[in-house]
């Protein structure tokens, strides 16, 4: 049996033996002799030698070249001990506005690797105005082009600016432009557009300059036009970045409102909860949102539009609404109420819809009363009727409702203890775990008292 032969490969050395083993490295056979004969057998341990060993001289360079940047020095750290400090960093911290100098020197080296300039970078936007003075340096990284080592600067720099917020008002120029230029790349440009929203009133010239991209991207009503999924990005970027200035935004209502015909589901629903976060200052776009509850074809889009109907002060229309035939339409309105100014409008209009034939109804009555005029001695109760209901959803709903409540629901002991012989055993149980939880006097979550059982978060969510 011939002896083994070692075979190099970069810095791996395999032992094989040559009459059972393929040859994988060479996916084409240019041999004349058979592949097994001893001259070929000869020729590949030959060649396969001398590859390992350029590979090995090539390489063995390269090992004592790339440790040697880790050792320098930033503000007498190492790269090392920096992300160790990092990892435990405070930004709120005086040992964080120490940081700030040897983060900056990290961020500027270019001959760092480039994941610890950009966690150098970061960190400095966390820190907020402590590391305000590093604003203009990382800002002027954005204007360095690209490298093959690291094309990611100018995006990794803006990500920066985007977490200093209103602190990296300076940079606003320089994020306006890219976010204008065409040849912008399509995933820096949607970063530019948050940190211009993050930075928000801090700067005047962010709010029309987000504004105008949507003007250049107008709607598409229909499938007679095409749209790229870039600009599809774009112009939900834009109108989802239009919330962070809350009522500041009331400029850019108009465009909102047309954007609302878009044929896209996500933009109209990004335009339902921008809109709401404008809040009072939307009231024109109330009528348009009661159209979204009547008519869009997504069920979500409804349901986010209630909510902003009721944030931006339609209270008329949703009690209007409170009318309607259908008993899905009568529970998002009595959910948009819980969102609505607390007024008199909305307290007579909630009591018709706790009145309602629809348990569901009822039972979203309920928690937007709880929400806007808290009083567990009106609400317990009903929401422990409501237990009862042959809708499981609002089963869940109301037990959930009680649960939050903690001790407060000792209003509705009265109405559990009689569902404690209910015929239905998950009614029973859980009468009796509501019971249990009140003789135990649990800890109540003061955050969830004025808002429990709710059946959507505080502030809608983007999809």
């Amino acid at each position: 049996m011939p002896s083994p032969l070692v075979r190099p490969v970069g810095f791996f050395v395999k032992w094989e033996h040559p009459e059972t083993e393929q040859d994988w490295s060479w996916p084409i056979r240019t041999y004349s002799s058979p592949p097994h004969s001893p001259s070929t057998r000869w020729f590949r341990a030959w060649r396969e030698t001398v590859l390992g060993i350029i590979l090995i001289c090539v390489g063995i360079p390269a090992i004592h070249a790339a440790p040697a940047h880790s050792h320098a020095l930033y503000e007498g750290r190492t790269l090392e001990q920096w992300r160790d400090a990092i990892k435990s960093l405070d930004p709120r911290s005086n040992e964080a506005a120490a940081a700030v100098p040897g983060l900056l020197a990290i961020a500027k080296d270019p001959h760092a690797p480039w994941f610890s300039r950009r966690q150098a970078a970061l960190t400095l936007g966390r820190i907020g105005p402590q590391s305000a003075s590093a604003v203009p340096e990382i800002t002027a990284l954005i204007q360095r082009p690209p490298t093959d080592e690291d094309p990611t600067t100018s995006i990794w720099a803006v990500q920066a600016l985007a977490l200093w917020g209103p602190v990296a008002a300076p940079a606003t120029p320089v994020l306006i432009e890219l976010v204008s230029h065409p040849a912008t790349d399509s995933h820096l440009r949607l970063v530019a557009v948050e940190a211009l929203g993050r930075i928000g009133t801090a700067d005047i010239r962010s709010l029309p300059a987000i504004v105008r991209q949507l003007q250049w991207h107008p709607p598409h009503r229909d499938g007679s036009t095409t749209r790229s999924g870039q600009e599809l990005d774009l112009v939900s970027a834009c109108i989802e970045c239009l919330d962070l200035y809350g009522g500041e935004a009331i400029a850019a209502v108009p465009v909102l409102l047309r954007f609302s015909e878009d044929r896209e589901e996500r933009i109209r629903r990004a335009v339902a909860v921008t809109l709401g976060r404008i809040g009072l200052r939307a009231e024109q776009a109330a009528p348009r949102l009661a159209e979204l509850i009547l008519a869009d074809r997504s069920e979500d889009v409804r349901d986010v539009a209630a909510i902003s109907l009721g944030q931006v002060g339609g209270t008329e229309l949703l009690s209007r609404l409170l009318s309607h035939p259908q008993a899905t339409t009568r529970e998002r309105a009595a959910t948009g109420l819980g969102w609505a100014p607390a007024d008199e409008t909305s307290r007579n209009a909630l009591q018709i819809g706790r009145n309602d034939v629809e348990p569901r109804v009822r039972m979203a009555a309920i928690e937007a009363t709880q929400k806007r005029f808290p009083d567990t001695v009106l609400t317990a109760p009903l929401a422990a009727r409501e237990m009862a209901a042959e809708d499981r959803h609002v089963r869940i709903r109301a037990v959930r409702f009680l649960t939050l409540l903690g001790r407060q629901a000792h209003p509705a002991e009265q109405a559990l203890q009689s569902l404690t012989n209910h015929p239905h055993p998950h009614v029973r149980q859980s009468a009796q775990r509501l019971l249990d939880g009140l003789s135990s006097d649990p800890p109540t979550n003061p955050a969830l008292q004025n808002s429990p059982g709710k059946a959507v978060p505080d502030r809608p969510e983007r999809q």
